[in-house]
This record gives structure tokens, sequence and C-alpha cells, in this order.
């Protein structure tokens, strides 16, 4: 029987760590690196072992229900789970993004060069000399499998692949070159002034948005726990005061169980919203401020009410 248990056990862990990898390959393919989706599977399961657990003995000590503990746990180890996969989500997005934001020095760099010389190939080489952040090392690789295979396609598939419009049309139309010889310089420059005007059409919307998203972030982060914290903080102190029990345990643990659900609902919907107005992608709000905000809240509720009820209390 205990064989079997383990057995079932050990498949649930498998296919767990199977389904994380297939979900995070894409991500790791595209930060590179020695850690690859296996590590941070891996990493992903332990941070939600330890979140159930952890929570489980922080749940009880703060309301005293056993229920309530086990209740939570599995919540919290999924977040903790989720919190670590998206690590490798927010890098791979932030490095899509600042090869984005090299494009227009590095056509503004190729045009001149390819002026000059009337080879792409030239062109490319010298360009790959100039620091353009992420985008340098992606671009000395792929001359490299061109200089090895003489394969355009081969050697621009990865910047290809990265699912930006302005990166891979800007490869496309640099692939085309090599491949026909056709001059492009004023199609560079035309890619170059749109991609730049998006840019700063971006940056200004996130300017003009940038003092909502922190209010947002501020009353779901900080001050709804803060304020959750010292309302059961106050309920203790209360009590201790009258010398007499005001709440049940279980009433107690009640309202501690509603305040936290509220509380992680209260994130995620917040997080879709900055996600939506700061990135026109819910995914995005979901990836890059979800476990932020939601580890910021918790940590809040937490110390408030620890160190108000031993400040406090004694």
């Amino acid at each position: 029987m205990a064989e079997a248990k383990s057995k079932f056990k050990l498949k649930q862990y498998a296919q767990l760590h199977e389904y994380l990898v297939k979900r995070l390959a894409y991500d790791c393919e595209i930060i590179g690196g020695p850690k690859g989706p296996d590590y941070w599977a891996r990493t992903a399961i332990r941070a939600g072992l330890a979140g159930v657990l952890l929570s489980a003995v922080l749940v009880y000590f703060l309301s005293g229900s056993m229920l309530y503990a086990f209740a939570a746990s599995p919540v919290v180890g999924f977040f903790a789970g989720y919190a670590v996969t998206t690590l490798p989500q927010s890098r791979a997005h932030a490095k899509i993004e600042a090869i984005e934001r090299a494009l227009p020095l590095f056509l503004s760099h190729l045009v001149s060069t390819y002026a000059s010389r009337r080879n792409m190939r030239e062109a490319l080489l010298m360009s790959a000399h100039v620091d353009y952040g992420p985008l340098t090392k992606e671009l000395v690789d792929a001359m490299r499998i061109y200089e090895a295979t003489a394969d355009v396609e081969q050697a621009f598939y990865r910047l290809k692949g990265f699912e930006n419009r302005h990166i891979t049309r800007t490869f496309d139309i640099i692939s085309f070159a090599m491949e026909s010889g056709v001059d492009i310089a004023k199609t560079l420059n035309m890619l170059t002034s749109d991609i730049q005007q998006n840019i700063e059409a971006r940056d200004d919307k996130n300017s003009r948005t940038g003092l909502s998203v922190w209010m947002v972030f501020a009353s779901s982060a900080l001050f709804y726990p803060l304020f959750a914290g010292v309302g059961v903080t106050i309920i203790t102190i209360l009590e201790t005061l009258l010398g007499a029990q005001l709440y049940s345990a279980n009433d107690k643990g009640l309202l501690f169980f509603t305040l936290v659900f509220y509380l992680v609902v209260a994130v995620i919907i917040d997080a879709i919203y900055i996600g939506q107005v700061r990135y026109n992608s819910v995914r995005k709000g979901i990836v890059r401020f979800l476990p932020l905000m939601l580890g910021v809240a918790v940590a809040v509720l937490i110390i408030s009410m620890t160190v108000l009820q031993t400040v406090l209390i004694g």
C-alpha cells in the first residue's frame, strides 16, 4: 500500500514537472543561459510545497483554526509556485522589450553602413560590434549561424520567433535583402521611424497612466492589508482590555480567512487592470504585477498584525 502511494506521488510529480517544463520552455529559450525550464520547474514545485507548509503553520498561528489553515495552504502554495514561474516570463518580456527599444539605434547604424557599402552582410557584421544591449548577443549569434550555413532563415529564426511584430518585421526585411540583394535603405528608414513613433507613443501613455497605476498598486498591496491587519489587532486589543472574548476562535478564523480571500481577489483584479492599462495585456499584468503585489500585500498584513500586537499588547 505504501509503495503504491509512493508511486502515485512520483507519477503526479513527474506529470506536474513535465507540464511546467513545456510551459516554461519558450521563455527560457528567449532568456538563454544555464538555467533552463527543468531548473525553473523544480524550483516552482519546491516553492509551492514550502508555501503549503509555511502557510498552514502561519494561518493556524494567526487564526487558531486548523480548518482554515488546511483551506488556505493549497492556495498559498499555488501562488508561491506560480510566482516562481513568472520570473522567467518576466525576464523574457523584459529582454524582448529591450531588444525592441534598441531597434531604432541599430537600424540607424545599419542603414548608414549599408548606404556606404551596399552589402547587407558586411553592414550586419559591422553593426554587431556596437553595444545594443541584449540585441547585440542575438545578432552576433545569428551572424555566426549565417557564416556557418549561409542560410538566412536559419540565422534569424530565433529573432523572428520572439513574437514581437517590430522585431519580426525588421529581420524579415533584412532577410529579404540578404537573399535578393534589393536596396532596402528607404524601407529600413521608414521602419525605424515607425518603431520610434510607437515607442514614444507607448512611453507617453505610460507616463500619463503611471500615477493611476501606482495608486491602484498601493491601495491593493499596501493600504488595504495594513487596515485589515490593524482591524484584526484592534479586536485582540479590546479583548485584552475587557478581559473577555468578544468572538470565538471559529469566528476569528472566519474573519481572518474572509479578509485574506478578499485581499487575494482584489489583488488579482487590480493586477489585471494594471496590465490592461499599461500594456494592453491582461497576461502581462498577471505575470509582472500579480506576484509582486500579492507578496507585498501578504507581508504587510502579517507585519501589521504581528508588530502591532507585540508593541501594543506585549
